[in-house]
């Protein structure tokens, strides 16, 4: 009973928050019978797998030939709903019940979030398009059209595009191998693999737990290595110190990505390392070639 009110709690914040759509119409429902199946199995009396089935067959041939409890007409009141509250609370919506489509001020721009909702709305009421034309809206790029440009991205997608190429995260290290590199390569490892991919059965290798294993077309690992051993041997060898600086010198990222041992060499098309509270780590990788003995 705690995790079942658990989860009305989830779902009445979640249709609140976001109104309803088809998959949580759904959703409702079948919490609905899961419910009823918690509350019926709490008395061995009442508790009978026949009520149950004829709940769930009752409740979907209802959502399936019963017109006005369809999922997607109900989904669309509950986001036609919405958007009427978000356009009000915006001052967008007129007395006849159309958007106000002037330039929005550049002191509304606070308000993002919630232009963000009446967005998201109007673009799931398109699919009933007697629905959207309620709203005097022709196109969605015309409610676009009324935003700044800087903030026309975040209304439309969730998301400020502008801030990715601004946005750096200076805890993590690119070290990606230059367009044309050529890596000195002679008869010491006679064995080459290329075209490398870190796929799912692909058996070329994986990296995973620490660890990255050569699998290079076998079914088991034919080399494997600690990805921070392998940090720690490539940092000593090239003299790179991930904590004074962030970009490597050109040698150095040559040395970074060409790993050589006993058994094999390992051309790296690229590394992200992350520094983290206690250490740098190796965050991902991509292979070029190796080369065996």
């Amino acid at each position: 009973l705690p995790v079942l009110t658990l989860f009305w709690i989830g779902v009445v914040r979640r249709t609140n928050e976001y109104g309803l759509t088809e998959p949580r119409v759904y959703l409702v429902v079948c919490g609905g019978l899961m419910t009823l199946c918690v509350l019926l199995f709490l008395s061995q009396r009442t508790g009978r797998y026949l009520w149950v089935c004829l709940a769930a067959w009752v409740s979907f041939a209802a959502l399936a030939y019963v017109s006005f409890l369809e999922p997607e007409r109900i989904a669309v009141q509950s986001q036609t709903q919405r958007a009427e509250r978000v356009a009000e609370r915006l001052g967008r919506l007129g007395g006849d019940g159309r958007l106000l489509l002037t330039p929005m001020p550049l002191a509304d721009t606070v308000y993002k979030k919630e232009y963000r909702k009446l967005y998201e709305s109007l673009d799931y009421i398109r699919r009933d398009s007697a629905a959207f034309a309620r709203f005097g809206v022709k196109d969605l790029d015309d409610l676009a059209a009324i935003f700044p440009e800087a903030m026309r991205d975040y209304v439309r997608w969730g998301y400020d595009w502008s801030c990715v190429d601004t946005c750096v995260d200076t805890n993590i290290i690119e070290l990606e191998a230059p367009v044309n590199v050529r890596f000195e390569v002679n008869a010491e490892y006679p064995h080459y693999y290329t075209n490398l991919r870190n796929w799912y059965n692909d058996h070329s290798y994986d990296v995973s737990n620490d660890t990255l294993r050569l699998f290079l077309g076998e079914e088991c690992a034919v080399y494997r290595i600690s990805c921070r051993d392998l940090l720690e041997r490539q940092l000593e060898r090239s003299g790179f110190d991930p904590a004074e600086a962030c970009e490597p010198a050109p040698e150095q990222l040559l040395r970074l990505l060409d790993y050589r041992d006993d058994r094999c060499r390992i051309l790296f098309e690229n590394i992200k390392l992350e520094r983290t509270d206690s250490a740098v780590v190796i965050q991902g990788m991509a292979i070029n070639a190796v080369l065996m003995r």
